[in-house]
C-alpha cells in the first residue's frame, strides 16, 4: 500500500528532501527585509554562484523553473531579435514557445523527442542570429545536449546563449563561466535537492548589458538585478524556501561538486545497466543519455499506467512519459540524494511487478548486473 510519507521517491523532480532541508523549513517566520534575512540571502546567493561555477550574479525568483525561463527570454530577447531554438522534447518546445512570444524572428529547429541535432545544421541556422536557446537536459526524453559544442557555435556567431539547465545544474557539470553561458536557468526542486518553488538565472556581463524591461512586471530581471547587489529580492520572497535551498546548497558543496557529479554518473550507470539486464530498451542513444534520469521503453504487452500503478502500490514512485510518450516510456529520476542502493531496491520491486504483469524477467538479474558493472 502506498504511503505518502514512506516511499521510494524517484521522480525526475521534485526530489526527496534531506532531513536537514526539511528541518530548515520548520524555522519560525522571518522578516524578509530584516538584517537577519538579508544575511540568509547573502549566503544563498553566494552558494548559488559556487554551484553555478560563476562570478556573475545569480538571481533568485519565487516561482517554478518556467518563471525563470520566461524571465530570461523576455528580458533578453525582443521584437528586433532573430533567435534559433532547439526543440526535441517537452521543455525544448516550451523554450520555443517563449522564443515565438518575444523574438521578432525565430528559426525553430525540431527533432523527434530524444533525437540529437546535427551540429552543422545548427551552425548554419545561427548565421545572423542574436541568440541560441535550448534545454540542456531534456527530462521528457532523458536526453542531454552537447552544451559545450552548442555554446561554441553561439560564440562563433557572437550570439547570446540562453540555456535551460533545470534538470542538469547540480547533477551534471555545467561550468557556466567556462562555457560562456549568458543566461543559465535552474530550479530548486531538481538536482539541487530543495523543495519546489524557487528558480534561478545567472547573467553574464554581456547579458547584463543587453538586459531590458520585461513586459511582465513580476519577472522583470532588471529589478531583480538591482536588488541582488543588496542581497535582496524586489518582491516578498518565499522565505522558507530560501532557508531550505540554502541548506540544500550547503549539502551540495559539502559533498563537493566533482564528487557529486561522479556519484550521479555512477547511479546513472547503475540505472541503465539494471534496465538492460532486464531486456528493457532505453530511449536515448548512449552518447546523449542523461545522468540525472533515465527513460525506459515500456515492454510490449504491458500498459504503462498499469506498471506505474503497480509500482506505486509497492511504495515506488517514478514518472511516466509525457504527451505523446505517455504509456510508451517510464522515467526514473536519480538526481539529488539518490544513490545506488535506491536503484537496486527499485529494480528488485520492478522485477516482481513485471513478472506479475506477464513479462519474463530473471530474478535478481538487475542487481547482479549492477554489482558486476560497478565492481569492475
Amino acid at each position: 500500500m502506498y504511503d505518502v510519507e514512506d516511499n521510494l521517491f524517484l521522480l525526475a523532480g521534485p526530489v526527496d528532501l534531506h532531513p536537514r532541508v526539511q528541518r530548515a523549513m520548520a524555522q519560525p517566520a522571518h522578516a524578509h527585509r530584516s538584517p537577519e534575512f538579508t544575511e540568509v540571502n547573502r549566503e544563498l546567493f553566494e552558494l548559488l554562484q559556487d554551484v553555478y561555477q560563476t562570478d556573475d550574479p545569480v538571481l533568485c525568483l519565487s516561482g517554478s523553473g518556467t518563471s525563470a525561463m520566461d524571465a530570461a527570454v523576455g528580458s533578453l530577447v525582443d521584437g528586433s531579435d532573430m533567435v534559433v531554438v532547439l526543440d526535441n522534447g517537452k521543455f525544448g518546445n516550451r523554450m520555443a514557445k517563449l522564443a515565438h512570444r518575444y523574438a521578432g524572428e525565430v528559426t525553430h529547429l525540431e527533432q523527434a523527442w530524444g533525437q540529437p541535432f546535427d551540429l552543422a545544421t545548427v551552425d548554419q541556422a545561427m548565421h545572423g542570429a542574436d541568440a541560441l536557446l535550448f534545454t540542456h537536459n531534456e527530462s521528457s526524453a532523458a536526453f542531454t545536449h552537447p552544451i559545450e559544442d552548442l555554446a561554441d557555435i553561439a560564440e562563433g556567431h557572437d550570439a547570446l546563449v540562453i540555456a535551460d539547465c533545470i534538470t542538469s545544474l547540480g547533477g551534471i557539470d555545467v561550468p557556466v563561466d567556462e562555457l560562456g553561458l549568458d543566461a543559465c536557468v535552474s530550479g530548486s526542486q531538481k538536482c539541487l535537492g530543495a523543495p519546489a518553488g524557487l528558480s534561478f538565472v545567472s547573467l553574464s556581463e554581456r547579458a547584463r548589458e543587453q538586459l531590458h524591461e520585461h513586459p511582465s512586471y513580476y519577472i522583470d530581471l532588471p529589478q531583480y538585478l538591482d536588488r541582488w547587489q543588496d542581497h535582496q529580492t524586489p518582491w516578498t520572497p518565499a522565505t522558507h524556501l530560501h532557508l531550505a535551498t540554502r541548506e540544500a546548497l550547503r549539502i551540495v558543496l559539502e559533498e563537493g561538486l566533482e564528487e557529486r557529479f561522479e556519484r550521479v554518473h555512477r547511479v546513472a550507470e547503475a540505472t541503465r545497466t539494471g534496465a538492460q539486464a532486464l531486456g528493457l530498451d532505453l530511449l536515448a542513444e548512449p552518447e546523449h543519455r542523461s545522468d540525472t534520469l533515465t527513460a525506459v521503453e515500456v515492454p510490449d504487452g504491458i500498459e504503462g499506467e498499469e506498471l506505474l500503478g503497480a509500482l506505486k502500490q509497492e511504495g515506488i514512485v517514478i514518472a511516466g512519459g509525457q504527451r505523446h510518450m505517455s504509456g510508451e516510456i517510464f522515467r526514473v529520476g536519480h538526481m539529488g540524494q539518490v544513490d545506488v542502493r535506491e536503484i537496486v531496491a527499485f529494480y528488485a520491486n520492478l522485477e516482481g511487478v513485471l513478472r506479475d504483469l506477464g513479462s519474463k524477467v530473471e530474478h535478481g538479474a538487475a542487481a547482479q548486473a549492477i554489482h558486476d558493472e560497478l565492481g569492475r
